[in-house]
């Protein structure tokens, strides 16, 4: 399943804040999602994928790089990075930016939910 969906078994790599603010002023950020103000995911461009900089990023079974997020990192203050961001798109060098909420609930019932189908089928 994984080699078909073009996934990665990788999780995406671990940046410092001062690594994502040089990606976001050179434009190569594509999409950040926030979670709980303090926990960012960065979807890098499609320019930035192939540059020499990122290869660390995780790739797929066939050596592609995979869909994202591409980087996770923490968030020291959720104002001044959310005025970061909204500074970035105003100037162009990112498209999109999201805040969400991520209850503790979601990540144990998202992990548990194939198993979850698998009996719910079987009893069925």
């Amino acid at each position: 399943l994984n080699m078909m969906n073009g996934s990665s078994i990788q999780d995406p790599t671990k940046i410092t804040s001062s690594k994502f603010d040089e990606l976001l002023n050179k434009g190569q950020i594509e999409k950040v999602n926030v979670f709980n103000k303090s926990d960012g995911e960065a979807f890098l461009t499609a320019a930035a994928l192939k540059d020499k900089a990122n290869k660390k990023i995780a790739k797929d079974v066939f050596g592609n790089p995979n869909k994202g997020p591409h980087y996770t990192f923490e968030i020291a203050d959720a104002q001044n990075f959310e005025n970061k961001l909204i500074k970035a798109k105003n100037e162009s060098k990112l498209k999109e930016y999201d805040f969400k909420i991520q209850g503790d609930w979601t990540g144990i019932l998202m992990n548990f939910l194939p198993i979850i189908l698998i009996i719910g089928v079987w009893i069925f």
